[in-house]
């Protein structure tokens, strides 16, 4: 039982696990850091077979989420023959956790965080290599461990009374009191992102808030540092915590809850229009009310009508950024260069954290737009349903020379009716939310844009499918709508967001060495023309950002 002979070389590990605090802690945040690395220091790999299986669900998570990574780290410690592919190490890594889950662990009296943790980072792994029954099962055992804790519902607050009652005789641990309900909420909008990729909210029920059954408190925004097992400092005036980007997350997708419980209570067919589209209005007042209170490091600037040459300074402002963090592949066992991106970190502890709120933004205003696209469809298409509807109601009341087939009615006549019919089809026009729809659909093909032209490589990749796959959604849907929906930029620039699209799935496919090979292999060696291919796809990625910011959107 050791890492160094399961996994990859001490040094390398000790790179993966500084990778992972920098570039996936950010939008997973858990474990908790300064425990974590105390533990690595003592090399626990070696005596506690569950903290083994942390560490290699971590390098998991990490693998799959940003595997370029891996791959730099793997050659320059000369490893990379056993792992010629990420998703080898990926598959590697979730083997050592889970023989390291034998018997004994899984049939203990009570669970840990940790547990959860690590079914939780299997369950990331086997989602972005796209296995996804795989993904559900350890995403369900997760749930499973989060419920045997408590962490699924809210907990009555802490009070001398409730201390002299405890029976166990254990000390109260804030640290697994705030991992467990951020390991909650990292599933929780999990779940509801897959709703919003189609995804039915029965595969893995989360149920929305009740009266009797709330949801857990929200992490606290503090730092890890101030998480101490008997107490939590304060959050340092004027910095913001790493967990609050993750909390507007979680409040983004909180907005869903009323149609998560149409769909799970009735179904949506149980709902007449006027009350879905009551439903559909207040989310989206909630979405938008998170993005307006989001902290100034953050925000990003998605004014509608944004002028060109504001998009063409967010494409060099975001080239010029990036050029500061340079990543350079580790020079293990030897000393890393002077440039390197860990020194910069070391020697300015506030670049790490403007690159970690870098990647949270990234994350957060894809999640946003796509939360935002998510209900303008939903309304568009249920809106074209209830006015075809109408209309062939229209069509029954009236005979095919146009006149009304009168009726008799206890309390309406049919001519009544039919007009009833008609208002329900020109009324629309009328119709301050139908207004509001039409206008935020616009406001989101604007953002999209502005997100698309904003986000660089270094942003993206750390967010691994996740982010990737969000934007693939909401483009294929602005591309997949009827042509009456869309105005002269939208129409103007559909090439430029075709080619984008291409170039997302390129990139989707070829990051842990998921697609099959020329050879049409998965399992070979990727190759230096593999290699070659993907960075390809990023320069081509960052030419289509340069040539859409020099297009007016207005």
């Amino acid at each position: 039982m050791d890492a160094e002979q399961c996994i990859a070389p001490l040094g390398i590990l000790k790179l993966f696990v500084d990778d992972f605090y920098t570039y996936i802690f950010p939008l997973v945040p858990f474990p908790h850091e300064p425990t974590f690395r105390a533990a690595f220091e003592r090399r626990e790999d070696r005596t506690n077979p569950d903290f083994l299986a942390l560490l290699a669900g971590m390098v998991a998570a990490l693998v799959a989420s940003f595997p370029r990574s891996a791959r730099l780290h793997l050659k320059a410690s000369h490893s990379y023959e056993k792992f010629p592919r990420s998703i080898m190490l990926v598959d590697r890594c979730v083997k050592v956790a889970l023989d390291m889950r034998n018997a004994e662990t899984m049939l203990k009296d009570t669970a840990t965080v940790n547990d959860a943790a690590v079914s939780y980072f299997i369950c990331l792994g086997m989602g972005y290599t796209m296995r996804w029954n795989q993904c559900r099962r350890f995403m369900g055992e997760c749930l499973r461990f989060l419920r045997e804790m408590g962490f699924h519902r809210r907990r009555p607050p802490l009070t001398s009374l409730s201390l002299n009652e405890r029976t166990d005789e254990k000390p109260h641990d804030f640290i697994s009191e705030e991992i467990g309900k951020r390991i909650y909420w990292t599933l929780f909008f999990g779940v509801r992102s897959m709703t919003q990729l189609g995804a039915s909210s029965r595969d893995l029920i989360i149920p929305p808030a009740t009266p009797n059954t709330s949801y857990p408190d929200w992490p606290r925004e503090v730092d890890d540092a101030y998480i101490l097992p008997d107490r939590i400092l304060p959050q340092p005036e004027g910095t913001v915590s790493i967990l609050t980007g993750f909390v507007r997350c979680i409040q983004n997708y909180q907005t869903m809850d009323d149609l998560v419980r149409i769909e799970l209570a009735h179904g949506t067919s149980a709902y007449t229009w006027e009350q879905q589209k009551q439903y559909l209005h207040e989310s989206l007042i909630k979405v938008k009310a998170v993005e307006a209170e989001l902290p100034p490091a953050l925000k990003l600037d998605l004014r509608a009508h944004t002028p060109t040459k504001t998009y063409a300074k967010l494409v060099q402002k975001s080239s010029s950024d990036a050029s500061t963090y340079q990543y350079v592949p580790p020079a293990y066992p030897n000393t890393q260069p002077t440039n390197d991106v860990r020194h910069l970190f070391a020697a300015d502890e506030n670049k790490k954290r403007y690159l970690q709120y870098e990647i949270q933004k990234a994350n957060l205003y894809a999640s946003i737009v796509a939360t935002r696209s998510h209900y303008v469809e939903r309304y568009m298409s249920l809106r074209d349903i209830y006015l075809v509807q109408r209309r062939a109601e229209q069509a029954r009341l009236n005979d095919p020379g146009g006149s009304v087939i009168y009726r008799t009615a206890p309390d309406m006549s049919s001519s009544s009716l039919a007009a009833a019919a008609v208002q329900a089809v020109t009324g629309q026009s009328n119709d301050s939310i139908d207004d509001m729809f039409f206008a935020e659909r616009d406001e989101v093909v604007h953002n999209f844009f502005t997100v698309l032209m904003s986000i660089d490589q270094h942003n993206m990749e750390p967010n691994g499918a996740s982010l990737i796959s969000k934007i693939r959604q909401v483009a294929s849907t602005l591309l997949g709508d009827p042509d009456d929906r869309k105005r002269s930029y939208e129409l103007q620039n559909e090439e430029y967001l075709r080619v984008f699209l291409e170039i997302l799935t390129r990139l989707e496919k070829t990051g842990t060495g998921t697609a099959p090979s020329p050879g049409g292999q998965t399992g070979g060696t990727m190759t230096s023309e593999d290699e070659e291919q993907e960075l390809r796809s990023w320069a081509d990625l960052r030419e289509q950002q340069q040539q859409m910011a020099r297009i007016a959107f207005v």
